[in-house]
């Protein structure tokens, strides 16, 4: 969570929000990120979805967390975040509305 800086001899915090608020401009770049290799591994798992749309939402619902919680203790409460769906889930990652998708097959008449 901290970035050794050798020219100052010292560990300093990452400015996680800045980051996460770029990477939601770019989502592609954060397999490649510098940044990515601090990332906690439930949170790094989360984010490193194929689907670059699924990831955008994924990196807004983090951002929106990072302005209450730091990045420790979103991975230590990661599931229950995920239970109270402040972190969005896998169950419908198209947003698909499947009644009116089913409303579009032709119904079938009564055969006499």
């Amino acid at each position: 969570m901290d970035d050794y800086r050798p020219y100052m001899k010292k560990r300093k915090a990452l400015p996680w929000l800045s980051i996460i608020k770029t990477w939601i401009h770019k989502p592609r770049v954060v397999e490649y990120s510098r940044y990515n290799k601090y990332l906690p591994g439930r949170i790094k798992e989360f984010l490193l979805v194929d689907n670059l749309i699924i990831r955008r939402k994924r990196l807004e619902a983090l951002a929106s967390l990072l302005v209450s919680h730091d990045m420790k203790k979103i991975n230590e409460e990661f599931y229950e975040l995920i239970a109270q769906d402040k972190l969005p889930s896998d169950n419908n990652p198209y947003e698909v509305d499947w009644s009116k998708y089913d409303s579009l097959t032709p119904r079938e008449e009564a055969v006499n």
